[in-house]
């Protein structure tokens, strides 16, 4: 039973991302950029996703939030498949201070987010 419904929260979850359609941006989102002190890990369901240490910058938006995107690419360490190189950064909803629910995205090949819950909290400073 447990398992059922497990799963039936993941694909919930998977079918709601994907339903995001995202566009360069239009309006001005809360902070110019997001600086992250040091470089962190946050773990996945199967993924342990490194993110950079630098300026994160807005790039897109969604009906929801402003999509921050790492000086570079994420790197990505799958249970057995080869690492990935991929593009993401941090995720902000449009009414909710960043301090509250820090989101992480990484985008697909065919240029689709996928937003997550950042499992460890890194070090971050906001510009005004």
């Amino acid at each position: 039973m447990k398992s059922t419904c497990l799963l039936s929260i993941l694909l919930l979850s998977l079918l709601l991302n994907s339903c995001r359609n995202i566009r360069s941006l239009s309006s001005k989102p809360p902070h110019p950029s997001i600086r992250v002190s040091k470089p962190f890990v946050s773990y996945q369901i199967w993924d342990r996703i490194e993110f950079p240490a630098g300026e994160y910058k807005p790039i897109y938006e969604d009906r929801w939030g402003y999509y921050y995107q790492a000086p570079r690419k994420l790197a990505a360490n799958r249970l057995l498949y080869t690492p990935l190189l991929l593009e993401g950064g941090f995720y902000v909803y449009r009414r909710t201070h960043i301090q509250e629910g820090l989101r992480a995205y990484t985008l697909s090949s065919e240029g689709r987010p996928y937003t997550f819950t950042v499992g460890n909290k890194p070090e971050i400073s906001l510009t005004d």
